[in-house]
């Protein structure tokens, strides 16, 4: 079993996926093989995932793109 905490994929890291490496967010998990070698990887997220029509106008709340979900999944 492995934890990896505060994950966060938005605002600088956003900018710097969209940036260097066109969007793609698999880019971000190209040298993680090594997490495919435990039974159980729990993520601890920093935000939540919601679309651009339900993300909250709050002053420092974090919303994660849910563009990412199907390069997550293909990680596990």
């Amino acid at each position: 079993m492995v934890f990896a905490g505060d994950i966060m994929l938005d605002r600088g890291v956003k900018n710097s996926v969209i940036k260097y490496f066109g969007g793609d967010y698999a880019q971000l998990f190209k040298n993680t093989e090594i997490l495919k070698t435990f039974d159980i990887v729990l993520p601890i997220w920093k935000a939540p995932f919601r679309t651009k029509e339900k993300m909250l106008e709050v002053f420092i709340l974090f919303n994660m793109d849910p563009i990412v979900i199907p390069v997550l999944k293909m990680q596990a």
